[in-house]
Protein backbone atom coordinates (compact mmCIF):
# COMPACT_ATOMS: atom_id res chain seq x y z
CA UNK A 1 0.00 0.00 0.00
CA UNK A 2 1.32 3.10 -0.38
CA UNK A 3 0.44 6.85 0.55
CA UNK A 4 2.02 10.50 -0.27
CA UNK A 5 3.55 12.85 1.63
CA UNK A 6 3.57 16.51 0.41
CA UNK A 7 6.93 18.56 0.81
CA UNK A 8 5.90 22.02 0.38
CA UNK A 9 8.28 24.68 -1.06
CA UNK A 10 6.21 27.49 -1.23
CA UNK A 11 2.82 26.56 -3.05
CA UNK A 12 5.33 23.98 -4.82
CA UNK A 13 4.71 19.96 -4.02
CA UNK A 14 6.84 17.33 -3.73
CA UNK A 15 5.22 14.03 -4.87
CA UNK A 16 7.52 11.25 -2.10
CA UNK A 17 5.82 8.10 -1.64
CA UNK A 18 6.46 5.23 0.73
CA UNK A 19 4.76 1.91 0.93
CA UNK A 20 3.20 0.70 3.95
CA UNK A 21 3.15 3.79 5.99
CA UNK A 22 0.43 5.92 7.44
CA UNK A 23 -0.76 9.26 8.30
CA UNK A 24 -2.68 9.66 11.50
CA UNK A 25 -4.85 11.90 8.56
CA UNK A 26 -5.83 9.17 6.78
CA UNK A 27 -7.73 7.33 9.70
CA UNK A 28 -10.02 9.68 11.55
CA UNK A 29 -11.76 7.18 13.49
CA UNK A 30 -9.43 5.89 15.89
CA UNK A 31 -12.51 3.79 17.39
CA UNK A 32 -12.39 1.66 14.24
CA UNK A 33 -9.02 1.19 14.03
CA UNK A 34 -8.60 -0.23 17.80
CA UNK A 35 -11.48 -2.63 17.11
CA UNK A 36 -9.51 -3.78 13.56
CA UNK A 37 -6.46 -4.26 15.98
CA UNK A 38 -8.66 -6.29 18.30
CA UNK A 39 -10.04 -8.30 16.02
CA UNK A 40 -6.68 -9.24 14.43
CA UNK A 41 -4.69 -9.92 17.76
CA UNK A 42 -7.77 -12.45 18.65
CA UNK A 43 -6.82 -14.37 15.48
CA UNK A 44 -2.43 -14.26 16.50
CA UNK A 45 -2.76 -17.17 18.82
CA UNK A 46 -4.06 -19.71 16.08
CA UNK A 47 -2.00 -18.40 13.07
CA UNK A 48 0.14 -20.29 11.10
CA UNK A 49 3.99 -18.60 10.49
CA UNK A 50 3.34 -17.20 7.97
CA UNK A 51 0.28 -15.29 8.68
CA UNK A 52 1.79 -14.51 12.11
CA UNK A 53 4.25 -12.49 10.29
CA UNK A 54 1.61 -10.92 8.04
CA UNK A 55 -0.65 -9.94 10.93
CA UNK A 56 2.45 -8.20 13.13
CA UNK A 57 3.10 -6.20 9.93
CA UNK A 58 -0.61 -5.17 9.91
CA UNK A 59 -0.41 -4.47 13.18
CA UNK A 60 2.40 -2.09 12.80
CA UNK A 61 0.96 -0.40 10.17
CA UNK A 62 -2.10 0.33 11.61
CA UNK A 63 -0.60 1.29 14.94
CA UNK A 64 1.25 4.06 13.16
CA UNK A 65 -1.70 6.27 13.46
CA UNK A 66 -1.86 5.22 17.00
CA UNK A 67 1.38 4.69 18.99
CA UNK A 68 4.79 4.43 16.95
CA UNK A 69 6.05 2.51 19.83
CA UNK A 70 3.55 -0.23 19.54
CA UNK A 71 3.84 0.20 15.75
CA UNK A 72 7.79 0.02 16.32
CA UNK A 73 6.97 -2.63 18.72
CA UNK A 74 5.05 -5.16 16.02
CA UNK A 75 7.46 -4.40 13.88
CA UNK A 76 10.09 -5.70 15.30
CA UNK A 77 8.15 -9.03 16.47
CA UNK A 78 7.47 -9.38 12.79
CA UNK A 79 11.42 -9.40 11.90
CA UNK A 80 11.75 -11.54 15.07
CA UNK A 81 9.45 -14.21 13.39
CA UNK A 82 10.71 -13.64 9.72
CA UNK A 83 14.35 -14.41 10.56
CA UNK A 84 12.74 -17.62 12.37
CA UNK A 85 11.53 -18.99 9.24
CA UNK A 86 14.25 -17.12 7.28
CA UNK A 87 12.12 -15.51 5.18
CA UNK A 88 13.87 -13.16 3.37
CA UNK A 89 10.82 -10.92 1.20
CA UNK A 90 9.38 -10.58 4.84
CA UNK A 91 12.92 -9.61 6.73
CA UNK A 92 13.71 -6.88 3.70
CA UNK A 93 9.90 -5.30 4.16
CA UNK A 94 10.27 -5.47 8.35
CA UNK A 95 13.55 -3.37 7.60
CA UNK A 96 12.14 -1.06 5.24
CA UNK A 97 8.83 -0.53 7.77
CA UNK A 98 11.54 0.30 10.57
CA UNK A 99 12.75 2.62 8.48
CA UNK A 100 9.88 4.34 7.71
CA UNK A 101 9.01 4.61 11.21
CA UNK A 102 12.22 5.90 11.99
CA UNK A 103 11.57 8.44 9.20
CA UNK A 104 8.58 9.68 10.64
CA UNK A 105 9.74 10.24 14.30
CA UNK A 106 12.68 11.90 12.76
CA UNK A 107 15.46 9.23 13.57
CA UNK A 108 17.52 9.37 10.15
CA UNK A 109 20.68 7.74 11.57
CA UNK A 110 18.31 4.28 12.07
CA UNK A 111 16.83 4.65 8.65
CA UNK A 112 19.77 4.43 6.52
CA UNK A 113 20.44 1.70 8.53
CA UNK A 114 17.31 0.13 8.40
CA UNK A 115 17.01 0.51 4.35
CA UNK A 116 20.47 -0.61 3.73
CA UNK A 117 19.39 -3.92 5.40
CA UNK A 118 16.10 -4.12 3.42
CA UNK A 119 17.95 -3.60 0.47
CA UNK A 120 20.26 -6.26 1.16
CA UNK A 121 17.27 -9.00 1.75
CA UNK A 122 15.70 -7.60 -1.13
CA UNK A 123 18.80 -8.20 -3.20
CA UNK A 124 19.28 -11.60 -2.46
CA UNK A 125 15.52 -12.60 -3.32
CA UNK A 126 15.98 -9.95 -6.76
CA UNK A 127 13.16 -7.98 -5.91
CA UNK A 128 13.62 -4.86 -8.25
CA UNK A 129 10.49 -3.86 -7.33
CA UNK A 130 11.36 -3.86 -3.45
CA UNK A 131 14.20 -2.35 -4.34
CA UNK A 132 13.09 0.73 -6.29
CA UNK A 133 10.52 1.51 -3.13
CA UNK A 134 13.42 1.47 -0.64
CA UNK A 135 15.65 3.38 -3.02
CA UNK A 136 12.85 6.26 -3.27
CA UNK A 137 12.94 6.36 -0.03
CA UNK A 138 16.41 6.97 0.51
CA UNK A 139 16.42 9.61 -2.04
CA UNK A 140 13.56 10.91 0.27
CA UNK A 141 16.03 10.85 3.38
CA UNK A 142 18.88 12.96 1.33
CA UNK A 143 16.05 15.73 0.20
CA UNK A 144 15.46 16.05 3.71
CA UNK A 145 19.22 16.42 4.66
CA UNK A 146 19.86 18.45 2.30
CA UNK A 147 22.39 16.80 0.02
CA UNK A 148 20.57 16.62 -3.22
CA UNK A 149 23.48 14.48 -4.85
CA UNK A 150 22.92 11.95 -3.32
CA UNK A 151 18.91 12.72 -3.24
CA UNK A 152 19.13 12.12 -7.03
CA UNK A 153 21.58 9.40 -7.35
CA UNK A 154 18.99 7.79 -5.13
CA UNK A 155 16.09 8.72 -6.81
CA UNK A 156 17.57 7.36 -10.62
CA UNK A 157 18.64 4.14 -8.80
CA UNK A 158 15.20 3.72 -7.90
CA UNK A 159 13.98 4.92 -11.61
CA UNK A 160 16.40 2.31 -12.91
CA UNK A 161 14.42 -0.70 -10.84
CA UNK A 162 11.03 0.60 -11.93
CA UNK A 163 11.89 0.76 -15.44
CA UNK A 164 12.75 -2.97 -15.04
CA UNK A 165 9.14 -3.94 -13.49
CA UNK A 166 7.31 -1.54 -16.37
CA UNK A 167 6.00 0.43 -13.19
CA UNK A 168 4.96 3.62 -15.34
CA UNK A 169 3.01 4.97 -12.21
CA UNK A 170 6.14 4.62 -10.41
CA UNK A 171 8.55 6.31 -12.94
CA UNK A 172 6.08 9.43 -13.44
CA UNK A 173 6.26 9.55 -9.55
CA UNK A 174 10.20 9.45 -9.50
CA UNK A 175 10.54 11.79 -12.35
CA UNK A 176 8.30 14.44 -10.51
CA UNK A 177 10.91 13.23 -7.67
CA UNK A 178 13.72 14.37 -9.02
CA UNK A 179 11.86 17.70 -11.04
CA UNK A 180 11.37 18.81 -7.59
CA UNK A 181 15.15 18.20 -6.16
CA UNK A 182 16.27 20.20 -9.26
CA UNK A 183 13.63 23.24 -8.46
CA UNK A 184 15.38 23.23 -4.85
CA UNK A 185 18.47 23.55 -6.68
CA UNK A 186 16.96 26.50 -9.03
CA UNK A 187 17.74 24.28 -11.96
CA UNK A 188 14.26 25.20 -13.60
CA UNK A 189 15.01 24.16 -17.25
CA UNK A 190 15.97 20.10 -16.14
CA UNK A 191 13.44 20.51 -13.24
CA UNK A 192 10.48 21.48 -16.08
CA UNK A 193 11.92 18.67 -18.33
CA UNK A 194 11.53 15.90 -15.58
CA UNK A 195 8.22 17.45 -14.70
CA UNK A 196 6.96 17.53 -18.35
CA UNK A 197 8.28 13.77 -18.32
CA UNK A 198 6.16 12.76 -15.58
CA UNK A 199 2.77 14.56 -17.07
CA UNK A 200 3.23 12.62 -20.52
CA UNK A 201 3.52 9.34 -18.46
CA UNK A 202 0.57 9.90 -16.86
CA UNK A 203 -1.55 11.26 -19.28
CA UNK A 204 -0.30 8.42 -21.41
CA UNK A 205 -1.70 5.94 -18.95
CA UNK A 206 -5.05 7.80 -18.30
CA UNK A 207 -3.86 8.29 -14.49
CA UNK A 208 -5.66 11.09 -13.96
CA UNK A 209 -5.25 11.04 -10.27
CA UNK A 210 -2.26 12.80 -9.31
CA UNK A 211 -2.02 14.81 -12.34
CA UNK A 212 -2.84 18.09 -10.76
CA UNK A 213 0.01 17.68 -8.44
CA UNK A 214 2.17 17.76 -11.68
CA UNK A 215 0.02 20.69 -13.48
CA UNK A 216 0.95 22.81 -10.36
CA UNK A 217 4.66 21.78 -10.31
CA UNK A 218 4.57 22.66 -14.08
CA UNK A 219 2.80 25.88 -13.38
CA UNK A 220 5.57 27.21 -10.78
CA UNK A 221 8.75 26.21 -13.24
CA UNK A 222 6.67 28.37 -16.07
CA UNK A 223 6.58 31.19 -13.61
CA UNK A 224 9.75 31.35 -12.58
CA UNK A 225 11.20 30.69 -16.50
CA UNK A 226 9.29 34.18 -16.73
CA UNK A 227 6.28 32.45 -18.64
CA UNK A 228 3.45 33.75 -16.86
CA UNK A 229 0.65 32.92 -19.35
CA UNK A 230 1.73 29.18 -19.23
CA UNK A 231 2.17 29.14 -15.74
CA UNK A 232 -1.78 30.57 -15.47
CA UNK A 233 -2.81 27.79 -17.79
CA UNK A 234 -0.67 25.39 -15.95
CA UNK A 235 -2.75 26.24 -12.47
CA UNK A 236 -6.40 26.12 -13.71
CA UNK A 237 -5.41 22.71 -14.89
CA UNK A 238 -4.27 21.66 -11.38
CA UNK A 239 -7.09 23.29 -10.19
CA UNK A 240 -10.19 21.42 -12.69
CA UNK A 241 -8.05 18.07 -12.13
CA UNK A 242 -7.86 18.80 -8.31
CA UNK A 243 -11.39 19.35 -7.68
CA UNK A 244 -12.36 16.32 -10.33
CA UNK A 245 -9.91 14.45 -7.60
CA UNK A 246 -11.99 16.19 -5.18
CA UNK A 247 -8.41 17.43 -3.66
CA UNK A 248 -9.19 21.05 -1.96
CA UNK A 249 -6.16 21.72 -0.59
CA UNK A 250 -4.33 21.12 -4.09
CA UNK A 251 -7.30 23.42 -5.61
CA UNK A 252 -6.32 26.19 -2.72
CA UNK A 253 -2.88 26.07 -3.84
CA UNK A 254 -3.74 26.31 -7.32
CA UNK A 255 -5.80 29.30 -6.38
CA UNK A 256 -3.00 30.97 -4.78
CA UNK A 257 -0.62 30.45 -7.25
CA UNK A 258 -3.05 31.42 -9.99
CA UNK A 259 -2.37 35.11 -7.85
CA UNK A 260 1.12 34.84 -7.77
Amino acid sequence: MRFQVIVKFGGFLLILLFSQFRLAANYPDITLKRYEIDSVLTLLPRATKTEKVELLIYLSNTYMSISMDSSKEYARLALKSAKEQNDKDKIAECYKLLGNISYYIGNYSNVVSYYDSSLFHYKMTNDSFGQAKVWNNLGIIYNNLGDYTNSINYHLKSLEYKVQTHDSVGIANSYNNIGSIYYSLEDYSTSYNYFNKSLIILEKIGKTKGLHQVYNNLGLISDELGHYEKAIEYFNLAMISAKADDDMMVVAVAINNIGI
